[in-house]
């Protein structure tokens, strides 16, 4: 961590007036706030897709992927290996 930008933050932070300060501690709050929120979501999400949801995308490409190889054979016959 680069101990010099954190201190001249301190510095700059102790430089602000109330009312400064008031917003930086706002936005700071709406940022934390969403971060809280999107890792609601994202928990939610995950709990919802089990598998994960690489593994539901292998899951459904490979059974379309089947789906087409018999749709394959059923119009052409025989062995798409050719």
């Amino acid at each position: 961590m680069n101990i010099k930008l954190i201190d001249s933050l301190i510095t700059i932070i102790d430089s602000l007036s109330q009312e400064e300060r008031k917003l930086l501690r706002s936005k700071i709050d709406s940022i934390n706030h969403q971060t809280e929120t999107d890792t609601r979501v994202e928990t939610k999400v995950e709990k919802l897709f089990k598998p994960t949801l690489d593994e539901y995308i292998n899951i459904t490409r490979d059974e379309r992927n089947a789906q087409q190889d018999e749709l394959i054979k059923s119009c052409f016959g025989g062995n798409n290996d050719q």
